[in-house]
């Protein structure tokens, strides 16, 4: 695969939510990734269900969450929504049985990210997450 970066989900959230700590880094990001600078902007089903949950449960504001929706599918989504394949769970419980013992655990979703770029061989990881420091390749 070419270069490609994966995002995770407080990408975003920040991006939809103009009282989130991170969303003028996330507008700043945004620029970047439509520039080709990172290759292949790529997220997965789960953070597509993460971003929705979160962005409801942090604002309440069914407008934000449809904005979020509309970054992975609308008419103008930012990114290639990919399904997590049933056969990677086994990998993903395996990181995930590492990783949720850490200090700043990681979670399921998180581990699923891991997994997937492993799996794809995919370069970056855009997160604002620290717990994926060492871990993989992170813009943040």
């Amino acid at each position: 695969m070419t270069m490609s970066i994966l995002i995770d989900t407080g990408f975003f959230v920040a991006l939809v939510n103009k009282d989130d700590n991170n969303h003028e880094r996330a507008d700043s990001l945004l620029e970047e990734l439509l520039t080709g600078k990172w290759g292949a902007r790529i997220t997965t089903d789960y953070i597509l269900d993460e971003a929705i949950t979160v962005t409801w449960a942090r604002t309440k504001k069914k407008t934000l969450v449809k904005d979020v929706y509309d970054l992975f599918l609308g008419s103008e989504a930012i990114c290639l929504l990919q399904p997590i394949p049933h056969e990677l769970l086994r990998e993903i419980w395996k990181y995930f049985q590492r990783y949720s013992t850490l200090k700043r655990p990681l979670s399921f979703t998180d581990c699923s990210l891991l997994a997937y770029a492993k799996e794809k061989g995919i370069d970056h990881l855009l997160s604002f997450d620290e717990e994926f420091n060492g871990l993989m390749s992170r813009i943040q």
